[in-house]
């Protein structure tokens, strides 16, 4: 069977079982959340999905609408029939519990979630189609890595490799539909402050390039600290500009590394030096109703 197939039979409620035992025995990386729950949802266009519902931070430390999860897993812990090391992987998309309403905020939580379940589809027919990216993820995903711990520099080399490659295949088709319906304007909390920066664009092109140049940001940041190695910066940062040559010319043109380099340095600047005239004070109202217009829940959070 394909990997669409098998996990189209996953995501059920004896399916669903299953995922739960192995998330509580540790098999797949919690990315820090404190409660490991999840819930099975159907979505209006017809799928179920796995999904974990959070509650957001009180006062808001970081504007959060939803975010897809993927875990990597051997087959055979899920299908008594699949080969010893075969890949597979579950997703989830974590999505607040309780709506946020922070003022001066055009994104919503609907918009977000659109976004996360359009990387969802798309990362189940990508690895349908492409087992090479399927088993590169399963051997050297960020969440992989966290797992196993593996923290040499061959292997972040490698995740740097593949994570930067998922960014170019996925973020320019949902970015380009929220430039559309949700407007060019991106926000990023200020570290450690209860502020977040506005940054507006006048094309599609130029908001594409900047969201995907702060994710890679993000991604840097993270694998640098997570490394903890004298050595790691630099290797990250060589890997990171190897893989923006490899994958990203559609997105910053034939001079890609040099594109990406100026971006890249004007918008840390933005992110860590707080040099942007529009910033707006996190004030939030926090809402105790679920969000649940297109969504009906069909399995309780598991606590």
């Amino acid at each position: 069977m394909s990997f669409a197939s098998d996990y189209l039979t996953l995501v059920s409620v004896s399916g669903s079982a299953k995922v739960n035992k192995l998330l509580r025995a540790g098999q797949f990386y919690n990315n820090n959340f404190q409660a490991v729950s999840f819930a099975l949802e159907y979505v209006s266009n017809g799928k179920l999905i796995f999904t974990i519902p959070l509650d957001p931070p009180t006062p808001p430390s970081a504007i959060f609408f939803a975010d897809l999860q993927v875990h990597f897993i051997e087959k055979s812990k899920l299908y008594e029939n699949a080969s010893p090391g075969e890949p597979f992987a579950v997703f989830f998309i974590v999505r607040p519990q309780k709506h946020l309403d922070i003022k001066g905020i055009k994104c919503s939580i609907e918009q977000d979630f659109k976004h996360e379940l359009l990387h969802h589809d798309d990362l189940i027919e990508i690895f349908d189609t492409d087992s090479d990216f399927l088993s590169r993820g399963y051997n050297f995903s960020f969440n992989s890595l966290r797992v196993a711990r593996k923290r040499d520099l061959n292997s972040i080399v490698k995740c740097v490799d593949y994570e930067v490659d998922k960014i170019f295949r996925l973020e320019p088709k949902a970015l380009s539909i929220d430039y559309k319906e949700a407007g060019g304007e991106i926000y990023l909390p200020i570290p450690g402050e209860s502020q977040v920066i506005v940054q507006g664009f006048e094309t599609s092109k130029e908001y594409i390039q900047a969201k995907i140049v702060f994710q890679i940001i993000f991604l840097q940041s993270d694998l640098v600290s997570f490394a903890k190695d004298n050595d790691a910066a630099a290797v990250i940062e060589s890997a990171i500009f190897e893989a923006v040559n490899k994958y990203g010319k559609d997105v910053f043109g034939n001079s890609a590394v040099k594109n990406f380099k100026a971006l890249a340095g004007i918008y840390s600047i933005i992110l860590y030096k707080d040099r942007h005239k529009n910033i707006l004070n996190m004030e939030a109202r926090i809402f105790n109703s679920k969000y649940t217009p297109d969504y009906e829940l069909l399995w309780e959070p598991l606590v």
